[in-house]
């Protein structure tokens, strides 16, 4: 992928989810979070991205310890530009030795793969493209080719120093948004952030009897702006009416 292809390629996974958690930091963590940039590890596992012209309306950050995720949710203002945070990745094809090259069914081989963005790995396992490595410390140790140098850096620290990469890697987490509790203590759901904020059904009797907390909108057609001239389909045919409308005379 070409570095021009790169920003767009970070703004299109942060569309589909929110960027991952990263747990509380703590001395061994950052000691090492230097180390992995100090190792070369960073130089393809890049870990900020700018993007030039964003286009998300807000932002979630996302922290924790003790096994308990909060969110903080942080509004942009879209079309400026934003730090992407947590990337690490250059988004770009490397050859990292006959270790990670794959053979394919007309026998040619395989020897160039993007760099993996550590994005969730502490939640990922098991590592590499293929899924070979069952462990963070297996799939470094299988780095070569143009990661060789880096590899061997990493294999001369202490372990100490090993084990302090390996728990920052491991505090980068993924989780499910619709779990994550904001930090006023309620649910997150960017339903909520809309133009017109979603207005959930509240509190009801399950068929059990019990009450049960609905998220159900109330007042769907307003917050998804159903009623706009390009959104409207009267006729349910699953294509706005307004294309029927554009379309139709130029069959005739």
């Amino acid at each position: 992928m070409s570095r021009i292809g790169a920003p767009a390629a970070a703004l299109a996974a942060l569309l589909a989810l929110p960027r991952p958690a990263e747990l509380r930091a703590t001395p061994r963590r950052e000691r090492g979070r230097s180390i992995f940039g100090e190792t070369g590890c960073a130089s393809c596992h890049v870990p900020d991205r700018r993007i030039e012209r964003d286009r998300r309306f807000f932002d979630l950050e996302v922290t924790g310890a003790g096994g308990r995720l909060s969110g903080r949710v942080v509004r942009i203002e879209p079309g400026k530009p934003f730090l992407v945070r947590g990337l690490y990745s250059d988004l770009l094809q490397h050859d990292l030795g006959p270790a990670f090259h794959e053979v394919q069914f007309d026998g040619s081989v395989q020897r160039f793969f993007r760099t993996a963005p550590l994005w969730g790995v502490g939640s990922t396992a098991p590592y590499g493209h293929d899924g070979a490595d069952l462990t963070l410390d297996a799939v470094i140790r299988r780095h070569g080719g143009e990661a060789q140098s880096t590899r061997e850096r990493y294999e001369a620290l202490s372990e100490a120093d090993r084990e302090a990469v390996l728990d920052f890697l491991s505090s980068l987490v993924l989780y499910a948004p619709e779990t994550l509790l904001l930090e006023d203590g309620e649910p997150f759901n960017p339903e909520r952030l809309f133009n017109v904020p979603g207005r959930f059904e509240g509190w009801v009797l399950a068929p059990d009897g019990s009450r049960v907390f609905s998220r159900a909108l109330t007042n769907v057609e307003e917050a998804y702006g159903c009623r706009l001239p390009w959104i409207v389909d009267r006729d349910r045919d699953g294509f706005p009416d307004i294309l029927r409308l554009t379309i139709e005379p130029l069959r005739h």
